[in-house]
């Protein structure tokens, strides 16, 4: 069947055979449906049986380590080589006075880093009496940046803070007490400006910052020592001072990340790849070996260093076991609002197609996943200034899925529901007609809002965005035009925040988003009719275009990350999340589906329960 970009097949349902064939697979126990699309004539053939079949006991008999052995990284790994696949997940331990590791890199320049670390104290940290040169002024060295002039050294005390010592004319900076328990992982990222330092726990920014504007150059990395004898500069003294616990994915950037990179640093968990393009100097998974998988080259050396690997794989935020069936890992990432993992599993590494989809209790897996939630007490987020975010000059691309729960709050002159707003800039929304609307300010629109006919329905799954060129922003819903806007000249490039859901600032949010947000992506290109209507025909789980100058992409299915690569998370306001039942558009117009079907024990937020999995293929 042949799709129009301008039109849609309505009546295109799947319709179930009055005779069903049912076939049982007494080795794999699994049962297969056969339904048939009526709108064409078209034999039942066997053909889509036996592949759904056929996938179904691929799933169940490939490992997901083996599914990693095979050089699949899940996104956003693509940007850099995954450590040791085959056992992905693992961290070093510095259990006694002189285990280290010592580690070359590139020049960083001291008033533009970010250091990154996940970290496990077994016991708390040396006390610290003042800050400054001194044996009784040191904490317990966990990462020391320097030479044997200048440095910097971040510390665990004896209060479970984090302690930082390089000689800042503001002080030494200090995280609250207990930031950092003891026994349990926590994401520390230690930032350095022309102005100050700041130390960031589990992605928000601790309340001291010290003032700094050193210019310094600092080059080498320990982990888990200093530099020095007892602070002092000038002289070595490795192995002292060493705290007692784990380290884990250690990053060295030679830029000052912003808010929301670093957030996203957090929300990826502990296996997070570096931020692409964000001068990274060196990435040190600890998992078995102190190797730099940044390419730069700065392997470290480890010092008596115990490296311990789990059977365990952080995806998103659920831990998969590398042992476990895909049938498995699918449906626990589903059931643990980890779709946008789950569906790149399923149609880039196990099938290699967008036509294939899991059904978890006679629901598609999109009725599991878990979508941005906004209501009307002011819930939003905010992606902090980033000029990769600044396009239209003039070709651009947006296109997101929303779920309105009513209409009567959107404004209508000046739509006030807001979907995405690159504050002085561009913007997608819809008024209280339903009508989708642009703002492109900067060009021959100025700061109008143009509109479409009333079409978005209330309590109804919609695409909506526009693709602008030189000339033309073509408006759209569920994957065709609606409206044309002559336009031109280039969208203003801006260095104010971009919001989802709502406009204004922190403290004076208005034109909130009554309903749900789902998989906004932005590309820094026009994407012809035939690209849009397959970001329709894949639903609200559906993948961005790789292959595109793709900028954001926010699924918004569990967390508020960027996907794009670029690490531009949005950091969430008063968010809550919703499952909302979905089914592709692309299932709806299918010529045939065949679906494969097998009960399993599958974990969901730590209960274990049998759900019934079936892999649907369509044509």
């Amino acid at each position: 069947m042949e799709h129009n970009a301008h039109s849609k097949n309505y009546k295109a349902f799947i319709f179930t055979l009055d005779a069903v064939f049912s076939l049982i697979v007494a080795s794999a126990a699994v049962s297969l449906l056969l339904y048939v699309h009526f709108t064409s004539p078209i034999t039942p053939a066997a053909a889509p049986t036996i592949e759904a079949l056929s996938v179904m006991h691929n799933m169940l008999s490939t490992q997901l380590a083996g599914i990693l052995e095979s050089g699949v990284a899940l996104p956003p790994m693509q940007a850099y080589r995954l450590p040791s696949s085959s056992e992905p997940f693992g961290y070093s331990g510095f259990l006694s006075n002189g285990s280290y590791i010592s580690a070359p890199t590139d020049p960083v320049s001291q008033n533009s880093f970010t250091l990154s670390f996940w970290i496990k104290p077994e016991r708390q940290g040396r006390s610290v009496s003042g800050c400054g040169v001194g044996a009784g002024n040191n904490a317990s060295v966990i990462l020391y940046l320097g030479n044997t002039t200048d440095s910097v050294e971040v510390a665990y005390n004896s209060s479970g803070g984090i302690y930082i010592n390089g000689w800042y004319p503001g002080g030494c900076p200090i995280s609250p007490a207990g930031s950092v328990p003891i026994r349990k992982w926590t994401n520390v990222v230690v930032r350095q400006n022309a102005t100050d330092i700041i130390i960031f726990i589990n992605g928000v920014q601790t309340p001291y910052i010290a003032a700094s504007t050193s210019t310094e150059v600092l080059k080498g990395l320990l982990l888990g020592t200093a530099l020095g004898n007892g602070g002092a500069k000038g002289s070595s003294n490795l192995g002292e001072y060493n705290f007692t616990g784990y380290l884990a994915n250690v990053q060295l950037y030679n830029s000052s990340l912003t808010q929301s990179k670093i957030y996203q640093l957090y929300r990826s968990a502990i296996n997070s790849v570096p931020i692409k393009n964000s001068k990274l100097v060196g990435w040190w998974p600890l998992d078995k070996n102190a190797n730099d998988y940044s390419g730069n080259g700065n392997d470290g050396i480890p010092h008596n260093v115990n490296f311990v690997v789990t059977g365990y794989l952080p995806i998103g935020s659920y831990n998969a076991s590398i042992n476990e069936s895909i049938a498995e890992t699918l449906g626990e990432l589903y059931l643990n609002n980890n779709s946008m993992y789950a569906e790149f599993l399923l149609n880039d590494s196990v099938l290699g197609q967008p036509r294939a989809g899991i059904y978890i209790n006679g629901n598609y897996s999109g009725s599991e996943s878990v979508s941005f939630f906004n209501t009307t007490n002011g819930s939003y987020a905010i992606v902090y200034n980033n000029s990769v975010l600044n396009v239209g000059s003039p070709n651009m691309t947006i296109s997101a899925w929303v779920y309105a729960e009513g209409l009567g709050t959107c404004g209508t002159t000046t739509p006030s529901c807001m979907v995405f707003d690159k504050q002085g800039s561009y913007a997608l929304a819809v008024n209280s007609s339903g009508s989708v609307c642009l703002q492109l300010q900067g060009t021959s629109l100025g700061t109008a809002w143009n509109c479409t006919i009333p079409i978005v329905q209330p309590r109804t799954w919609a695409q909506i965005g526009f693709t602008r060129n030189s000339s033309i922003a073509n408006l759209s819903y569920d994957g065709g035009m609606i409206k044309p806007v002559y336009v031109t000249g280039n969208v203003v490039a801006t260095s104010s925040n971009s919001i989802v859901g709502a406009t204004g600032s922190p403290g004076s949010i208005t034109g909130t988003f009554n309903g749900s947000i789902t998989n906004i992506e932005i590309y820094n290109e026009t994407l012809n009719p035939q690209e849009f209507y397959s970001l329709y025909l894949q639903g609200i789980s559906g993948m961005a275009l790789g292959n595109s100058e793709l900028v954001g992409w926010w699924p918004l299915d569990g967390n508020t990350n960027d996907y794009s690569g670029n690490g531009d998370a949005a950091i969430p306001y008063k968010v809550t999340y919703e499952s909302i039942p979905f089914t592709p558009p692309s299932l709806l117009n299918a010529y045939t589906v065949s679906k494969s079907s097998i009960p399993l024990s599958l974990n969901r937020d730590g209960t274990f329960q049998t759900y019934n999995i079936s892999v649907v293929i369509w044509r």
